[in-house]
């Protein structure tokens, strides 16, 4: 409800999000048994998130912010959720769930 207080955008924001994470987990959809699932999961929240926030501050999109916003949009999909899994192995293994870490295994 705290999310209201910053507005109905972000209060949306915030909504799309907590749907996310359900597709994310829960059957039938359960994004993170799949790479492209689970990526595509993590650059929609990341992006959200950097979104509620200008949304929240009333910023107004700028070339340098919209820049920063996505080279972190991308640095956080593409290589902290990655790198991330590598301490999961076993358990992404155990519960079926298959992302690149797991497809590819340590190096």
């Amino acid at each position: 409800m705290v999310a209201w207080w910053a507005g109905e955008e972000v209060f949306a924001a915030t909504a799309v999000y907590l749907v996310l994470g359900h597709l994310y987990s829960v059957p039938p959809a359960r994004l993170a048994a799949t790479p492209a699932g689970a990526l595509t999961v993590v650059l929609a929240g990341v992006g959200l998130t950097y979104g509620a926030g200008a949304l929240a501050l009333g910023a107004a999109p700028r070339g340098e912010g919209i820049a920063f916003a996505v080279l972190m949009i991308l640095w956080t999909t593409l290589v902290g959720a990655t790198v991330k899994d590598l301490s999961d192995l076993l358990g992404d293994e155990a519960g079926g769930r298959r992302p690149l870490a797991v497809r590819w295994g340590p190096t």
